[in-house]
């Protein structure tokens, strides 16, 4: 009949069976209304949590903040043995209590958002009823779920630590507002409107007593009336002195400006918006506490801002009610509701689904109209969830913000070009000197040979220094006291691998645009004096540091033992010296050679004496995570990971872990490895000869051979890395596009062999993480074939056991007849295997970023086994995917699944052009997030040190400090007086110290000035301190 006659009002009431009509194409814009206390009931979302995932998590995340302010988890109140009466009577009063029943509520009104936004609904504006405004603050980016749960639990708590002799009664009647306005005029005592919810309902609050004879008035008038279940009366001046403390605690709360508009209860208008805008922010949500809610005219707000879809989001349909009597009569006008327990959770999210769909939001065409169950995996929620607008809040893939390159090569360790020169295939792959040659053939090699045609493995001696390793891509220069202005007595309690991965980290954080601030610290004069470049205290707890290394702490290691068995040697070689001399005759011929050989020993000794380092054991450990995270002030997780040439690949998933269960919100991994130093290379290039895995040839174009069928043997390198990997939410935050997204990650190990690989299991873990992609989110195999770069891990080394064969068949079984379409890249051939680092890894992060492939480097023979591959010949690629495979000794497997973000103009910026800034999607909210977090509202960034900072103004440059002519600094320093004077003797009377050194004459007052003017200015001009903070007696750190 609706159809046949096209009547509107059929169409209405056909809302409420779930039929709804639309073509789907609407612009109108949607408002999520957020349901506040009152209505909540025991088991909210039972049904609904079986069929989505994400409910349950966001209830885990719930109890995870809100056990230890209630003492057990909050989802203990919600979901009760219903069959025991006395057990249900509890909760149910329980549930009523306002501490309990805020988080309670919030927590179903953001588990609802979730869902909605697994079905790509999303809202352009938000409001929401007294607590639900919480609910409309975590939607709008403007709170994280955790912080919202403290304060609402820290609102309910003020609430309900009101001491008043009368807690206060509140009802809602249903009456016009008029005459309720009337009724309450001619009333004795405190009773007034606290919710002015719609034209037919308006919530009273007040005292008890006039509360009480109110409702009496108005039922006697028959009027409906309902006592809502509130510990006290909210919005009425009952709770007033519960405003101030809150406001003290939102100010503790990282509140931040709204990503989308909300219209305040207090006044019915929108927030504002923009920077600096927080503490008008905390001034309504203060008010809102002793306030009116003023619904009503927050619901025309929402229609004049364009809303025409109203969506309640929380238990029951109370707002949904209040929408439809307020603006019900209008017919561009749709409300929804998503839980009622009358219905079910089930019908009731797909009734509101319908109608969303019907309209022309979500994704309901591609779903089809099914009960919403879901094979998304949802991400966590950390509490840094800042805004639903994407369509997928906390289920949205994690995303890669930077990543730094350290390379071997004749260049600088650390150089702006390192990322063209690896794009490009450039060569790092060197000669080993002689010298180093010979250090390997002392260790006495029994080296293993594989046979080519497949018999058993033989062995052989190595006695030559043509027998051994050949080639190496060695370290370059590399100084970071120079390069990152990192002071040398520091770096000399670091090991040479940790110096890596701190370069790589300290770039990568450039290349995510988080900049360090400078520290200062209080001294004894009260004076602030600058102390440290680190991360901002708004990032400091949600950061954390994994080090990917395989070797940290050799070089270190090997260079103490050295010092130490060189010094006994030589005092062992004088002792014997000085044995023998003692046993010679005074006019022995040899006594002179004895006495020369021994003056010799004792010249080294005074000249490169032996002292046991006291930083030995910061020097051996794998420190490199904790010591690249003290100097950046990062105090989240923190660990090292040596998954063997596997790790950095493995590292990207324990990232996604500790994000996604809410440990941080962002990692840096950095890696670094270095078996190619003057120390290590003698012993490292003797393990891999040994075990048959090294080429020994002299032309890097007869050895570096991935995929060529004359493949034989690897070549060792070195290198560091480092990639910043966070929750889309904290990259969001500063208004930066990120440069790729991690759709899934695999760590696992195969069990099988020492070194060789377990090709079967190694397609099982691809096929597992393509799959799982595909369920998460919504990609398909076959498409995405001609746009995957495959980042090899393929060292070169015999086909039988090698990775070029367990590579390429994972790809045909995971890919099937379109793996030749994905492009295959290595970069082993130009780097070196560099151990654990995942030169790869950034490689594939940057590959997609310019759409450059490297070339796969000295094909002149494919592999006929290997089949038909399309290998890299080295250009731009239209590639959008970077499949990475990594595997290491001990059969560890790696292996990451990356999408690029695309950039607005559809372009791919050069090698040359790549960085933050380019990536800033709204200039506003980075500037915004950037004075936040320095607490500098005209906050500047600058590069210093190969380190992006920002622009400190309370300190002068030290450039600007005053400089002293070095004359006149000799002049003010004495003389040292020979150490026999001062330590002769113990000195017992005043007259012998007189007499050690002549005492100049006292200096008048103007002399004394100088002097102390003179040391001012030296010290102001070392340390970049400026004057002016400065005192003699003041307490200084040198």
């Amino acid at each position: 009949q609706a159809l046949d006659g096209d009547h509107a009002g059929m169409w209405r009431a056909l809302r409420a069976q779930g039929i709804f009509r639309g073509a789907g194409t609407s612009t109108a814009k949607v408002a999520f209304l957020y349901t506040g206390q009152g209505s909540q009931y025991l088991g909210m979302l039972a049904n609904l949590r079986h069929s989505e995932p994400v409910i349950n998590e966001t209830f885990a995340e719930a109890d995870r903040v809100m056990t230890p302010i209630l003492g057990r988890p909050l989802t203990s109140f919600l979901y009760v043995d219903e069959s025991d009466p006395a057990v249900l009577q509890k909760a149910e009063e329980e549930l009523r209590q306002t501490a309990i029943t805020q988080p309670a509520v919030l927590a179903v009104d953001i588990a609802l958002t979730r869902v909605l936004a697994e079905h790509g609904i999303a809202p352009d504006l938000v409001m929401g009823h007294s607590l639900g405004e919480y609910g409309a603050l975590v939607a709008a980016g403007s709170l994280s779920f955790a912080e919202a749960l403290e304060a609402v639990a820290a609102r309910g708590r003020e609430m309900t630590k009101v001491s008043v002799a009368d807690k206060g009664r509140m009802i809602a009647v249903m009456a016009p507002l008029h005459e309720i306005e009337q009724v309450l005029a001619a009333l004795d005592g405190y009773a007034v409107v606290a919710n002015i919810n719609s034209t037919a309902q308006a919530v009273v609050g007040g005292s008890t007593d006039a509360v009480t004879r109110a409702e009496k008035i108005f039922q006697q008038a028959g009027r409906e009336v309902r006592p809502l279940p509130v510990s006290h009366a909210f919005h009425t001046s009952i709770v007033a002195q519960a405003s101030e403390p809150l406001k003290e605690m939102l100010a503790r709360l990282d509140l931040r400006p709204p990503q989308i508009p909300i219209v305040a209860n207090a006044t019915g208008q929108l927030y504002p918006m923009g920077p600096d805008v927080v503490p008008q922010m905390i001034d309504l949500l203060g008010r809102q506490i002793a306030a009116p809610v003023q619904f009503v005219q927050g619901l025309r707000t929402l229609y004049d801002q364009g809303v025409r879809v109203f969506v309640e989001v929380g238990p029951k349909r109370a707002l949904h009610g209040f929408t439809e009597d307020v603006l019900g009569k209008l017919d561009d006008v749709l409300a929804l509701a998503t839980n009622h327990p009358k219905a079910g959770d089930v019908v009731s999210l797909n009734h509101a689904l319908c109608g969303l769909y019907a309209s022309g939001r979500g994704n309901g065409s591609e779903r089809g109209h099914e009960s919403p169950h879901l094979t998304v995996e949802t991400a966590r929620s950390d509490g840094s969830d800042r805004s639903v607008r994407s369509g997928r809040s906390s289920a949205s893939p994690l995303v890669v913000t930077g990543g730094a390159l350290g390379l071997p090569g004749p260049w600088k360790v650390f150089d702006d070009a390192n990322v063209g020169r690896l794009l490009h295939g450039e060569q790092a792959i060197d000669v080993v000197s002689l010298r180093f040659r010979r250090a390997m053939v002392d260790k006495h090699i029994t080296r293993l040979v594989k046979s080519e045609e497949g018999g058993g493995p033989r062995f052989e001696t190595i006695e030559s220094a043509a027998e051994v390793i050949k080639l190496a891509a060695r370290c370059g220069e590399l100084d970071l006291g120079r390069d990152f202005g990192i002071p040398q007595e520091r770096l000399a309690a670091w090991d040479h691998t940790t110096q890596l991965a701190v370069g790589a980290g300290l770039e990568a954080l450039r290349d995510a645009g988080i900049p360090l601030v400078l520290r200062y610290k209080t001294a004894t004069t009260g004076a602030r004096l600058p102390d440290r470049w680190g991360l901002p205290d708004a990032l400091r707890d949600e950061t954390g540091v994994i080090f990917a290394s395989a070797f940290p702490g050799y070089d270190s290691l090997l260079e103490i033992v050295e010092k130490h068995h060189a010094d006994k040697t030589r005092r062992e070689r004088l002792a014997d010296l000085q044995a023998l001399k003692a046993r010679s005759a005074a006019g022995d011929p040899l006594r002179v050679e004895i006495d020369r050989r021994i003056h010799e020993i004792e010249v080294e000794l005074a000249h490169d004496p032996y002292q046991f380092d006291r930083r030995f054991l910061f020097r051996v450990l794998s420190m490199g995570h904790a010591q690249f995270a003290e100097l950046i002030g990062a105090r989240g997780p923190n660990t090292q990971i040596n998954a063997a040439c596997a790790s950095t690949t493995q590292a990207f998933s324990l990232a996604e872990d500790w994000i996604r269960a809410g440990r941080c919100r962002r990692v840096v991994v950095v890696a670094a490895d270095d078996i190619t130093t003057d120390r290590m290379l003698g012993w490292w290039g003797a393990g891999f000869l040994a075990s048959g895995a090294a080429a020994t040839d002299e032309l890097v174009e007869d050895a570096a051979l991935p995929f060529d069928r004359r493949r034989h043997g690897m070549i060792i390198g070195m290198g560091a890395a480092a990639v910043v990997i966070e929750s889309p939410e904290a990259a969001r935050e500063r208004g930066l596009r990120p440069i790729c997204e991690l759709l899934s990650a695999q760590t696992a190990n195969s069990a099988f062999h020492g070194t060789r690989l377990d090709v079967r299991h190694i397609g099982e873990v691809m096929e597992r993480l393509v799959g799982e992609a595909e369920a998460r989110w919504g990609i398909d195999r076959r498409e995405i074939a001609p746009q995957t770069v495959f980042v090899s891990h393929e060292t070169y080394t015999p086909a039988r056991g090698g990775s070029a064969q367990a590579e390429v068949d994972a790809l045909r079984k995971v890919f099937g007849a379109q793996a030749n379409q994905v492009v295959v890249a290595n970069t082993k051939g130009y780097t070196g295997h560099p151990m654990a680092v995942g030169i790869e890894d950034v490689m594939a992060v940057k590959s997609l970023e310019t759409g450059l492939v490297p070339p796969v480097p000295n094909l002149r023979e494919p592999d006929p086994d290997l089949g038909g591959l399309n290998l890299s010949a080295g250009g731009a690629y239209p590639v959008r995917y970077a499949l990475r495979l990594g595997a290491g000794f001990g059969s560890q497997i790696g292996m990451t699944l990356l999408r690029q973000v695309p950039n607005p103009d559809g372009m791919r910026r050069t090698p040359d052009a790549l960085g933050y800034a380019y990536r800033i999607a709204d200039p506003a909210v980075w500037k915004s997030w950037l004075a936040r977090v320095s607490g500098d509202p005209q906050a500047e960034v600058e590069v210093v040190h190969r380190t992006l900072r920002v622009v400190d103004r309370a300190t002068p440059r030290k450039a600007e400090a005053p400089r002293v002519p070095a004359p006149a600094l000799v002049v003010a320093i004495p003389e040292p007086v020979p150490a026999p004077v001062v330590v002769a003797a113990p000195v017992q009377a005043p007259a012998p110290v007189a007499a050690a050194a002549p005492v100049p004459s006292q200096p008048g007052e103007g002399e004394k000035d100088h002097v102390q003017e003179k040391v001012l200015a030296l010290i102001a001009e070392k340390t970049g301190y400026p004057q002016e903070m400065l005192a003699l007696d003041l307490d200084l750190e040198a």
